[in-house]
This record gives C-alpha cells, structure tokens and sequence, in this order.
C-alpha cells in the first residue's frame, strides 16, 4: 500500500493582465481547530463557550 506525501504548501500561480508578467503565491500548510462547548444551567439559561486556534504547520 502506497501513501500519498502530506501537502505542506499551497502554490498558486497566474498572469495579471496589469503587471504582464507570471507570478507565483505559495502559503505554509494551515491547520485551523475549533472547540466549542454548551452548558445547561436551567431551561431558560445556558452558556456557550467558542475557543477557536488558528495554528501555522511548517513541515506537516
């Protein structure tokens, strides 16, 4: 069984007609986690907590 490397890069490239010339973006990987959370204290009140993590992966 084979496995496909990660991808630790996204590469984008084009040629805006107003520079007139290629050019290429490349981005880290990104890895975006999210943890949300609800607490029921009674029928008429709640609390909801949202924490999310934005963290940046250099060799994934």
């Amino acid at each position: 069984m084979s496995r496909s490397p990660r991808q630790s890069k996204v590469e984008f490239t084009a040629t805006p007609w107003d520079l007139g010339k290629t050019v290429t973006a490349t981005q880290d990987s990104y890895a975006v986690v999210n943890l949300m959370g609800r607490y029921d204290f009674d029928k008429q009140m709640s609390a909801i907590l949202n924490a999310p993590h934005d963290s940046w992966h250099e060799n994934c």
